[in-house]
Order: C-alpha cells, then sequence, then structure tokens
C-alpha cells in the first residue's frame, strides 16, 4: 500500500502518523552526528545543533563512527554518525556479500559490517542512556548511521527499552527478510520511520539479490525541501518508493540526493566550529 501525501506546514500530520516537522527536525539531529565531538560538547555545531536536544550532551566513538545521546522533551535520544566516505560504501556494498546470525534476532541474517559498528558503540550509549533516560528514547540517525540505529533499535527493544519514536534518513538494507519481520513487531505501536528521497543510491544496497531486505515502513520524498511531496509505504520494498530508481549505475550520479533530506544537509557540510558552550550550566558533555 502506498500513500501520496503533500506535506505541508499547515498540514503536518500524514498516513502513519509521519510528521514533516518532526521528520525536518530530526534529519537535523542525524546531521549533527558528522560534527566533531568538541563541537557536540558544547552543541554548537551550527545549523543542525537545534534547542530542541538538552544537555548533558555524551558522545560515543564506535571502531568507525560516533553516536551521542542527550535529552528531546525530557526523554533519551541516540543519534549515530554514517559515514564519511559514501562512495567508497557504495562500491563496498555492491560487490560484496557480507553477513552474519545474530544472536538477538533468532533465526536472522545481519550486514556484518554494520553490526560490528553497533556492537563498539553499544557498552558506551547503553551506559550513557542508562544515565539520563529511565522511559521512552528516540533513535535517529543517515546512511550508515541509519543502518546502525536500526541495528540498535532491535537491540535495544530486546533489551527493555522503549524506542518511542525514529527517522533514519538514506539507510542501506541492513538484514534479511526475518530481521525485517522482527524489526516490524518490536516497533509496532511506535513512530518509526525509514525516509528514502530521489536517486539516492544507498537505500538500494546491498542488493535484494544479496538476501537483504528493507524495514517498513518507508517514507519517499521525491524533491528537494522539507515541503515536497511524500509517498508513504506501508511494505518493505515498494516500486512506487524508492523501488522505482533501483538502478545503481544511474543513481550513484546522484550522491547529491545522499547527502540532503528533508532539506537538511545531512552530513559534515551541515557542521560549523564549536563556539562555546550554550547549554545550561553543569551540563558538560562526557565523551566516551
Amino acid at each position: 500500500l502506498a500513500v501520496v501525501v503533500a506535506v505541508f506546514a499547515s498540514r503536518r500530520r500524514v498516513a502513519g502518523g509521519f510528521d514533516a516537522e518532526r521528520a525536518v527536525l530530526f534529519a537535523r539531529l542525524a546531521g549533527a552526528a558528522y560534527c566533531s565531538p568538541e563541537a557536540l560538547a558544547n552543541w554548537s555545531c551550527g545549523e543542525n545543533c537545534v534547542p530542541d536536544l538538552s544537555g548533558p550532551v555524551m558522545v560515543c566513538a564506535g571502531d568507525t563512527t560516533q553516536a551521542y545521546i542527550g535529552k528531546h522533551r525530557g526523554e533519551g535520544l541516540v543519534a549515530f554518525q554514517g559515514t564519511k566516505s559514501v562512495t567508497s560504501m557504495v562500491q563496498d556494498l555492491r560487490f560484496f556479500r557480507n553477513v552474519t546470525p545474530w544472536a538477538p534476532c533468532a533465526g536472522c541474517n545481519v550486514h556484518m559490517g554494520f553490526l560490528s559498528e553497533w556492537l563498539s558503540l553499544r557498552p558506551c550509549v547503553e551506559r550513557s542512556l542508562r544515565k539520563i533516560a529511565r522511559g521512552p528514547i528516540r533513535v535517529t540517525g543517515h546512511s550508515l548511521g541509519g543502518a546502525v540505529g536500526t541495528l540498535a533499535m532491535v537491540s535495544l527493544a530486546s533489551s527493555g527499552w522503549r524506542v518511542k519514536e525514529a527517522y533514519t534518513f538514506g539507510s542501506p538494507r541492513v538484514g534479511d527478510a526475518n530481521f525485517s519481520l522482527v524489526f516490524s513487531s518490536l516497533m509496532s505501536g511506535n513512530a518509526a520511520f525509514r525516509v528514502t528521497h530521489h536517486q539516492d543510491p544507498v537505500p538500494h544496497l546491498p542488493p535484494e539479490d544479496f538476501g537483504f531486505m528493507h524495514v517498513a515502513p518507508e517514507v519517499f520524498i521525491d524533491g528537494n525541501s522539507g515541503n515536497s511531496p511524500a509517498v508513504v509505504c506501508a511494505g518493505a520494498e515498494d516500486v512506487r518508493c524508492a523501488g522505482q530508481y533501483n538502478d545503481i549505475p544511474a543513481d550513484i550520479f546522484h550522491l547529491g540526493d545522499h547527502l540532503d533530506y528533508m532539506g537538511v544537509r545531512t552530513c559534515s557540510a551541515g557542521c560549523s566550529p564549536a563556539r562555546g558552550r550554550r547549554h545550561e550550566e553543569g551540563a558538560a558533555t562526557v565523551v566516551v
């Protein structure tokens, strides 16, 4: 089922609970994850360090990326950084099948590289969330960060956390059909959306032929601003959403669609140097 909707400020909430204003906010929070630990420490990283996040902000270093944890509306939020070398990631995901079973998801296979990155971040992320959050949490991430965030949602939900709200942007496929089903079961009743944009090549990787399947639902934005029409697809793989552009040799010339979501620069270009602490006194950032 695909529902075509026009997403405008006067009509924020659309099919399936997708909220365009919330998506723009989460795109900024995902983009901020690309900024330096020092900039995140001051929560002064430019346009993506929005005032909706409160301290303390804790930054976790993984094997190749980072994540930060803070409070949004009094509840925990974790944002995962994506890769800074999109071209290399596209080539790796295009040609190499790299899967492994994962115990928290019985009968599932997931991408080994994405899982390795989540496992490198998990102890710090869980420890940081326990310090600042007792109730529901929110998750976001772009690109590789969307994939790691998807694994994190399954891992955290399996450990008793309630993932209340999540938006990922330009995420590659993470696991197989069983993983997709488990994700849908765990996220049932919560607002979790996988957002795709025009001819972004990354959501078409790793290929379905490798045994991968996306998670649902998908929100497809075919324009270039936060007010662009959206298509909400309830299924995991739908040719009325990003699937209509499933042509990697052609899509690879549209990497710009990967670096801009909801009119937000979801990459390091959206960062600026730290300029001084903006959080309330006492809200020191912990880098771990």
